[in-house]
């Protein structure tokens, strides 16, 4: 490589710059070993200039005649000071001269004065030396830094911050996750409450519910909308099932019809119990009262009139060896409180229910007995009775229940238990009830014929049919008549009149219902309740065409399409079954069907009418309205009885019903309109939060189908031995692990635990529903790509979908709910976010719980993970 290299030199006289061009470095290193400035080496080493060897041998020096020459060496400069001690040489003297111009120092070098040689000659190689060392030195970093620049250009860039959705209903849904979340607790050590735990700072149980939670909220919000629907003025189109709703809201706000009306034998309570309707009521009417004309059965077909059950329950279903056609469903009767509030007499608290419920008993007699007479023999006589009858009904199997998400609940069966057989076969085997003239009695009421003797039932818990024979045999009939009135006064007391209303609210703060989710205090919030559980189809109408976006179906169809294709994911990996059981399983899952929404036929205003057809609402009294609405009720459901099922039209839920359901008879899950709503869904929110929330709902009603309930119901909604035994070993000894794990659990404030056995259904869909969500939204983003962050929350995606699903189950909770947890088929809201969290490998995973921290115990449960 050339080099352009200046030398300055300087004389007595004039100072000359000459700048002069070489082919190469003027000094070569041949060989180097150990440190450059080692004494040895230095003697050792070859320097060349040019071809010509400087030899460290003595020589003789030969006299040069003619022009003077300059060795090509470093010459001294006027900036000398400047550089590096070996470059710095002393002006030629009269010696060098005499040399033949050369330097004597260097002279010597060549052997004439050994001193010299060693000082002069390691001085200028000490700065050869350090000359190559800054060369080598700039050589590198100019390696590196163009290294570096090359790098740097080929790096990737660093990753962009993550894109922030900043929409209003991103903006709401982050503000929401935040404000219920309390950042102090550890996600590893308590996710409920990490998740939770301001909510339940901020909340109390409202005083006419056993919960705050988030679905009550949300119920709230809906009961909101249907007031303003029905506040609102008439309009040129409405459909006249929506007027009927309309004037029954009216009605029941009109307060000029709910007065207390003690003093007129003109009310409707009053006509329905004279000798005509129910008949007399002793407890008021002691000598009106004919014992001959009374009839057990015939009186218990004019209640069920009027959907009161007492001795027995009734529902039509599916059958269960034929889900196309309906069935009666009868089962076990309940007295009207609890029965552990009549059985634990050692209970100071459940002892001061009876007496409230006592005092009330008393209060509405004298009320309604025109002498005002208060006849303490009957009263002690009917609540003798009614604690008998507690304790024959005690038992919890195959007993009927609420719907709680779960429509298992209701129309499951008991094998061990149930008998199915036609009525004339029943009558055969309890001749003690006459069956047939009570179901007949029923039936021509509404003028519908129908072979009676060879309708099929289904009678379930049938020990307990011999028990309730002897207890009616054991009791004069005039207690048995006092109870089953009071049980239809009992019914409708809210609606008989303001005071009524207001001695029924004042019991029932008193004496909670583990049966009822609330009792409404505001008249306004109990008028909607009311007309959305009668006119729900009306309602749903009209909530479509002002508030719900018709694309949404779509949207939530492809939901539970995305969830069911992770759930068949899913059944393929359990390496517990069989290929052949999960073929069918996956059969099973395949047509599975869905309900989202509302019944299409409510598009149709004539379709719509239809269904209320013959019902008569007018703006008179409320209690009139609604014993002709509960009457209609149950004239549409005996006429299931004279046709199939109809599985698009047969919804079974009212649409504006926040919750979700599983209906195993006909294998199908059922998305209201009620709970398409925020939190649980909107097209906005970025899908992460979807599928934590209504993604979530969904997989947990799917696994319904395959849990300990529903895998007893094939494809097509019949109960049959689909599964193999060893099969069902499998599942249960799976099963068994949940029933242990959440049975240890504690329930507050009632010293008991959380039943497993009870709960195990949606307790394995609790678990196995998360899963699916989470594997449906892994897909849906890989063919559509990430998603914005919501601001505020400086977690992962995976992170605030397990926030999300948590909050779900957020909820602040009274004794009295706490009981009903006691007997419910669901867990408490906080282990079923805790405990699915500690059998979640990737929940771990995506918090990074150590394992043997609370919310990653080295024991899980897995079943359909």
């Amino acid at each position: 490589m050339e080099r352009n290299t200046t030398t300055t030199t300087t004389t007595a006289a004039t100072t000359t710059t000459t700048t002069t061009t070489t082919k190469k470095s003027k000094f070569r290193i041949f060989k180097t070993t150990g440190n450059f400035h080692n004494k040895e080496n230095s003697r050792s080493e070859l320097l060349t200039t040019n071809d010509e060897a400087i030899s460290l041998k003595p020589a003789t020096a030969t006299p040069t005649t003619g022009t003077p020459t300059t060795p090509n060496f470093p010459s001294t400069t006027s900036t000398a000071s400047s550089l590096p001690e070996a470059f710095v040489t002393e002006p030629p003297d009269a010696d060098t001269a005499a040399a033949g111009g050369r330097d004597k120092d260097l002279v010597a070098c060549n052997g004439i004065n050994g001193v010299k040689i060693v000082k002069n000659c390691r001085s200028r190689r000490r700065g050869e030396r350090c000359l190559w060392c800054n060369v080598v030195s700039l050589a590198l970093i100019s390696v590196a830094l163009l290294i570096y620049i090359v790098l740097d250009k080929t790096r990737p860039p660093p990753p962009a911050p993550p894109e922030v959705c900043t929409t209003p209903s991103c903006l709401r849904a982050a503000s929401r996750l935040l404000d219920r979340m309390d950042r102090s607790v550890s996600p590893c050590s308590d996710f409920y409450m990490f998740a939770c735990g301001n909510y339940l700072d901020a909340n109390v149980v409202p005083d006419d519910a056993l919960y705050r939670s988030a679905m009550q909220e949300m119920e709230e919000e809906v009961l909101v909308i249907i007031k303003k629907m029905l506040d609102a003025p008439s309009k040129s189109n409405e459909t006249e099932a929506f007027g009927k709703a309309r004037r029954l809201y009216h009605s029941c706000m009109n307060t000029s019809f709910t007065v207390h009306e003690k003093d007129t034998a003109d009310s409707p309570i009053f006509t329905l119990l004279s000798p005509d309707h129910l008949g007399a009521w002793p407890l008021i009417n002691p000598e009106k009262w004919d014992p001959n004309e009374f009839n057990l059965e015939d009186l218990l077909a004019k209640l069920a009139l009027y959907q009161v059950h007492t001795f027995f329950e009734f529902y039509i279903t599916p059958d269960e060896r034929n889900s196309s056609m309906y069935t009666l469903q009868f089962y076990k009767g309940t007295p009207a409180l609890a029965r552990n509030y009549y059985l634990n007499t050692s209970n100071d608290e459940y002892a001061g229910y009876i007496s409230a419920y006592r005092a009330l008993l008393e209060e509405t007699s004298v009320l309604l007995s025109h002498e005002g007479i208060l006849n303490h023999t009957h009263i002690d006589e009917l609540i003798a009775f009614e604690t008998k009858f507690a304790m024959i009904s005690d038992s919890r199997e195959c007993e009927a229940g609420g719907n709680g998400g779960n429509l298992t609940e209701t129309l499951d069966l008991d094998e061990e238990s149930s008998e199915r057989m036609t009525v004339l076969q029943l009558g055969q085997l309890v001749p003690d009830i006459a069956w047939g003239r009570m179901l007949r009695h029923t039936l021509q009421e509404f003028e519908i014929n129908l072979d009676v003797e060879s309708l099929i039932i289904t009678l379930h818990c049938s020990p307990y049919v011999p028990d309730l024979i002897k207890l009616i045999k054991d009791t004069p009939d005039r207690v048995i008549l006092n109870y089953l009135v009071w049980r239809f006064v009992l019914r409708y007391m809210p609606f008989i009149s303001n005071y009524f209303q207001q001695l029924w609210q004042q019991f029932r703060s008193e004496v909670p219902d583990p049966t009822e989710e609330r009792t409404y205090i505001s008249r306004w919030k109990e008028c909607a309740a009311v007309v959305n559980e009668g006119f729900g189809a009306a309602l749903a109408r009209n909530y479509v065409e002002e508030y719900y976006d018709s694309s949404i179906s779509f949207k939530i169809d492809n939901l539970v399409e995305e969830v069911r294709t992770a759930f068949h994911l899913v059944i393929n990996r359990q390496d517990w079954l069989e290929q052949e059981m999960k073929e069918v399983c996956n059969d099973k899952l395949d047509i599975m069907g869905k309900k989202i929404g509302y019944p299409e036929y409510i598009e149709s205003a004539e379709l719509l009418d239809e269904e209320f057809e013959g019902l008569e609402i007018l703006e008179d009294h409320f209690l009139n309205n609604i014993l002709r609405m509960k009457r209609h009720e149950v004239w549409k459901e005996l006429k299931k009885l004279s046709r199939p099922v109809d599985k698009k039209r047969d919804w079974l839920i009212q649409p504006l019903v926040v919750n979700a359901f599983h209906n195993p008879a006909a294998n199908e899950i059922i998305l209201p309109l009620g709970i398409l709503r925020e939190p649980f869904y909107n097209p906005g929110y970025p899908m992460y939060l979807n599928y934590g929330s209504l993604g979530v709902v969904i997989g947990h009603e799917l696994v319904h189908g395959f849990d300990n309930h529903g895998k007893r119901y094939d494809k097509h909604g019949n109960v049959s031995q689909w599964w193999s035994e060893d099969m069902a070993e499998q599942f249960t000894e799976r099963a068994a692990c949940f029933v242990e794990q959440y049975s240890q659990y504690p329930i507050e404030m009632v010293g008991k635990n959380v039943d497993g056995n009870e709960t195990l259904g949606d307790n394995i869909c609790d678990n196995a529903g998360v899963l699916n969500a989470w594997l449906a939204y892994t897909r849906w983003r890989e063919k559509n790509g990430a998603e914005p962050h919501l601001p505020g929350l400086n977690y992962t995606i995976p992170q605030i979908f397990f926030i999300t699903f948590a909050q779900i189950w957020c909820e602040v909770v009274s004794k009295e709910g706490y009981e009903k947890y006691s007997k419910d088929m669901h867990s408490p809201g906080v282990y079923r976010a805790n405990v699915v969290a500690q059998n979640s490998e990737f929940f771990a995973d995506v918090w990074d719980c150590p394992v043997g921290s609370p919310m990653n115990p080295e024991k899980k449960c897995h079943l359909w993970v």
